[in-house]
């Protein structure tokens, strides 16, 4: 097939580096995947991003259909040498900051890549939360299609670390259940698939040492489920909370000055003593080994020095239980987490409190999913 002959029906969207639209080469549709790459980027290396995504397209092409179901399938992908390509990005970005300064490099390369992949002819994830109200079932069994796309993964050492609501399509389907850990989940007429897998981390790429211990493991894969299947997705709209700071065109807490997680998290700590003295030894319980560094923690927050769990993969243990601390002060107190955390409006929650007490406070990838079983 030549796929340097097709025609652009229409934009499906945008991210922050790439835009994909939908395309038609001779009778059949696809999803053309365009964003623009650095001169050192062309050659093939696993220590590039792109490289990497394509590793894994193999990795997915191989996959029987029962499993394929829930990825994206690549076809082709060429590299561009002229690209006129201008990327489109939704958020207002400091151009002074690091981040504004590294889209600027991108931005300004005369290089693109394209990829060529299958067409789910469905929403984002973000759009379809927007739009359609779902019952207590099938936002289980969206949960459960999650957890199974970071298990398959997670079972040939992948874990693809940018799973958030606008990186997986939700389409219709005709089938009724799906297989997860012996157990038949219904699909409820919800099919979800990842997409976008730029930031795909293996230990084969050899390009995250701190990570490497913990890839592959489970404790890895502990904050990939909950972290990226729960906390960051769907507990807390967090889809809402972006919507409602667009409308009011303000700037989203990530893009601001400074890392709002370490500010929110010193926050707590520092102006409700009574909370984290309430909560804080309850959670390390289920993660006796973060103990030795959250009261390296403490004491860093009585010096005001920077937090150095933040951007540290090595102590994933105190992430979880930060993760913990963060969600419980959202569920108690949302009016000042919404200010703590720079927000434009209060956190909304799509589950039971109840749920969400009981999900934190499964400490492994299995009990994890089990739990989530059991609400199907």
């Amino acid at each position: 097939m030549n796929f340097s002959n097709f025609n652009i029906i229409k934009k499906l969207g945008s991210g922050m580096y790439g835009t994909t639209y939908l395309i038609k080469i001779d009778d059949n549709e696809y999803a053309m995947k365009i964003q623009k790459i650095l001169p050192n980027h062309v050659n093939k290396n696993l220590s590039i991003d792109i490289w990497r995504e394509i590793d894994l397209y193999n990795y997915i092409n191989k996959m029987k259909p029962k499993n394929q179901c829930f990825f994206t399938k690549l076809y082709y992908y060429d590299i561009l040498d002229n690209c006129e390509h201008k990327q489109e990005r939704q958020y207002e970005i400091n151009k002074n900051s690091i981040q504004g300064k590294t889209f600027a490099l991108y931005d300004n390369s005369p290089y693109c890549i394209r990829y060529f992949l299958d067409y789910h002819n469905g929403i984002t994830l973000r759009k379809y939360m927007q739009k359609y109200t779902l019952t207590i079932k099938q936002k289980y069994s969206m949960f459960l299609q999650i957890a199974k796309i970071i298990w398959i993964f997670y079972r040939e050492g992948y874990v693809h670390s940018d799973l958030h609501a606008e990186n997986i399509m939700v389409s219709s389907t005709t089938k009724e259940t799906f297989t997860l850990f012996g157990k038949k989940v219904p699909y409820f007429g919800i099919q979800l698939s990842a997409i976008d897998y730029g930031m795909v981390m293996n230990n084969k790429f050899k390009t995250y040492s701190g990570l490497r211990r913990y890839l592959g493991k489970n404790i890895y894969l502990m904050t990939e489920l909950f972290y990226n299947c729960l906390f960051k997705l769907h507990i807390i709209n967090y889809e809402k909370l972006i919507v409602d700071c667009e409308k009011q065109k303000k700037m989203l807490p990530w893009f601001q000055d400074g890392m709002f997680e370490e500010k929110g998290i010193k926050k707590i700590f520092v102006n409700y003593p009574d909370f984290i003295e309430k909560y804080l030894d309850y959670y390390v319980k289920f993660f006796p080994n973060s103990k030795k560094l959250i009261d390296e923690l403490k004491s860093q927050i009585t010096n005001n020095s920077n937090l150095s769990y933040i951007g540290n993969e090595n102590d994933i243990y105190v992430k979880f239980v930060l993760e913990r601390i963060d969600m419980r002060f959202a569920l108690e107190h949302p009016k000042k987490w919404k200010k703590i955390m720079g927000w434009c409006s209060e956190p909304k929650f799509i589950l039971p409190k109840k749920d969400i007490l009981e999900i934190m406070e499964q400490n492994t990838p299995r009990k994890f999913i089990n739990y989530l079983l059991s609400k199907i």
